[in-house]
């Protein structure tokens, strides 16, 4: 019985460590991100327009899983779809998989029922995932 109970604590130990190193941030717009350097770090791919936010950011640094959630002017749905194009993003029909944090600002429901879902392989070889909606949401995650 001891144990059991031995490896259940380390079980549980180990899960709140991982989910202990995400991080969230919060941004009022897409210059307050650029000043945080969230783009620069290539934890959310810099296509928003300088008009979107806010905009909330989450990743853990030491699996590099990252997720964000903005808001764009819906005017700007064209221009945000070519700016993902020229960074490598193309359109993507397959199940998107569950957002990889708890921690990420929308659910898989959410992602699912976005107007265009694109896909794109990161430099580090992670899979990239975006929503855009015409409504003037963006959700993204990087995943391993």
């Amino acid at each position: 019985m001891r144990k059991f109970i031995f490896s259940i604590s380390i079980g549980v130990l180990a899960l709140s460590s991982a989910c202990g190193d995400s991080t969230v941030t919060r941004y009022s717009t897409v210059q307050d991100a650029k000043n945080g350097r969230l783009f620069e770090r290539g934890w959310v791919p810099e296509v928003l327009p300088d008009t979107a936010g806010p905009l909330i950011e989450a990743h853990n640094i030491d699996t590099n899983v990252r997720c964000a959630l903005a808001e764009f002017p819906p005017a700007t749905f064209a221009e945000v779809l070519a700016a993902l194009s020229r960074v490598g993003f193309h359109h993507y029909d397959a199940p998107v998989p569950p957002p990889p944090l708890n921690a990420c600002p929308f659910s898989n429901g959410d992602f699912r029922q976005d107007s265009v879902v694109m896909r794109r392989t990161g430099v580090s070889g992670d899979q990239e995932f975006v929503g855009v909606s015409k409504s003037g949401a963006f959700m993204f995650m990087g995943i391993k």
